[in-house]
């Protein structure tokens, strides 16, 4: 997972922790832990993609 890549894509898209938090039905602090590569969350993961995240971010090529 591109750790810096989302989490440029999340700045320029303007989106918070927040808002991802709210649309995975997680605690922002499950967010900040997987933004951080601490933590792994589906729920996180499938809410980014919804949102807009591309896909080949969250692979290693």
């Amino acid at each position: 997972m591109d750790l810096m890549r989302i989490k440029k894509w999340m700045s320029d898209m303007g989106l918070k922790q927040c808002t991802i938090a709210r649309k995975a039905r997680v605690s922002r602090s499950m967010i900040s832990l997987v933004i951080k590569g601490k933590r792994q969350s589906n729920r996180v993961f499938n809410a980014l993609i919804a949102l807009g995240c591309p896909k080949n971010f969250f692979f290693n090529n």
